[in-house]
């Protein structure tokens, strides 16, 4: 037995060489360890342990999803109790879901990073000053994500567990005192319990829970957003770095032309571009150039068709669930009267849940759009003056550009700008929906 267990965990694990482990620690520090999204397997007793760990939270996640389920029955004639229950329900199945599929993809993630380990594609050609500043952006730009994203979620959270009740009982809100439905409105989240938690300890334990399934799904939230937008900024620099490379193919070519050749600079020919389209040897470092423009499409195709195996299933549920959250939040914003912890609670999760779809949006569209921006740029090339054999390389690279650069889920949702208004749409559906079925 325990030897078909070390055979699936080494099978399981079967790309988490040092190069991909190595990168995600560099990458993500201990998050995915804490988050079991990406948690070390070389150990035998370590990796029993974090399955362990695993179907805990697990049961854990299903135990406090049921109980909202049943506080969302038990409290129908109260839409503020029956509301907030139903939207903690989603947001615990939402990170459970995400969870699972995201330990699933496991030899992608670690394809993935093995892939950032190794510097994506190296030219070995001198750097411009264009791309050195591009390369200094987007290493800026993932070092702020990494730091923005924990602090603003942990900010939210806070509010919602604990500075929300914390108001309504400084503002002096009478809550009902052993309802007859079972529900404890004292709980941060009130929900119904198979047992009394009027008492101290019971009252605590509830409380514990309640923060302890808020705390595991909130590292799942900030290790996939750090995850999604980190991938998806590396692919955003490669695209900008080979669209400033296709755009000095010719420099480039002239350089090596020169190094190949050993030709000085002072020579009149290589003054004039024109005089070296007629060069066979010139055409022949053209071809050199392209075939490193080729292969390094390559690696950003192959990146992003791994990230899009990753992401797929999280962006369906996040944008499927999103608005129904949202609609919910709103409505109980709108109706929740002399409760302004509550109040700020909805408005606090309307505006997480849409800044996230947004930028999820948001992202996935620059990357459309900047994938095109190579099309455009290959056609601004010369390439009217190369040789047919190179015409006709650069005219396959037009043809794959064509393809959206595209986060794709079920369903065939997808992370764009044009989805993000698709969904804005459907929540005031679902929210007219609630407001007419309320009335």
């Amino acid at each position: 037995m325990a030897n078909m267990i070390r055979t699936f965990i080494r099978d399981f694990d079967e790309f988490g060489d040092a190069l991909s482990e190595n990168t995600i620690y560099e990458e993500y520090y201990i998050m995915f360890n804490i988050s079991l999204l990406y948690a070390p397997l070389k150990s035998f007793s370590i990796s029993i342990v974090r399955f362990l760990q695993l179907v805990l939270t697990g049961i854990f996640h299903l135990y406090i999803i049921t109980i909202c389920l049943i506080t969302l029955v038990v409290a129908r004639d109260d839409f503020i109790a029956s509301g907030g229950a139903l939207i903690y329900a989603i947001i615990i199945f939402t990170f459970l879901i995400v969870l699972l599929h995201v330990i699933s993809e496991r030899k992608n993630i670690a394809k993935i990073h093995y892939i950032i380990g190794s510097g994506f594609y190296e030219y070995n050609e001198t750097l411009s000053s264009e791309m050195i500043h591009i390369k200094s952006k987007y290493k800026q730009l993932i070092w702020w994500i990494k730091r923005v994203i924990p602090v603003c979620t942990f900010l939210c959270g806070t509010v919602v567990m604990c500075l929300g009740p914390l108001i309504d009982r400084w503002a002096g809100v009478k809550v009902q005192e052993h309802p007859d439905n079972g529900i404890n409105y004292n709980l941060p989240v009130p929900v119904w319990e198979p047992y009394d938690t009027n008492g101290p300890i019971p009252y605590w334990i509830t409380v514990f829970s309640g923060i302890l399934s808020v705390t595991l799904s909130i590292t799942v939230f900030i290790s996939f957003n750090i995850l999604y937008f980190t991938i998806s900024n590396y692919i955003a620099c490669q695209l900008e770095l080979l669209k400033i490379s296709i755009q000095n193919i010719e420099i480039r070519a002239k350089h090596l032309y020169m190094e190949y050749y050993k030709i000085s600079t002072s020579e009149e020919s290589l003054n004039d571009i024109n005089e070296l389209y007629s060069s066979y040897n010139f055409t022949e470092c053209l071809k050199v150039c392209l075939k490193k423009n080729i292969e390094h499409h390559q690696v950003i195709l192959s990146l992003h068709h791994l990230a899009n195996e990753v992401f797929s299933v999280p962006i369906f549920i996040f944008f499927f669930f999103g608005g129904m959250m949202v609609a919910l939040a709103c409505y109980g914003a709108i109706t929740v009267t002399g409760q302004p912890g509550t109040f700020w609670n909805f408005v606090n999760i309307s505006i997480i849940q849409m800044f996230t779809i947004g930028s999820m949006c948001k992202m996935g569209q620059a990357l459309i759009d900047l994938h095109m921006n190579i099309r455009q740029e290959v056609y601004s090339i010369n390439w009217y003056r190369y040789s047919t054999n190179i015409s006709t390389s650069l005219i396959i690279i037009q043809q794959i550009c064509l393809r959206e650069l595209i986060f794709e889920g079920p369903f065939g949702v997808t992370a764009t700008l044009e989805t993000f208004a698709d969904i804005l749409n459907t929540t005031y559906s679902y929210f007219s929906l609630i407001v007419a079925w309320q009335s």
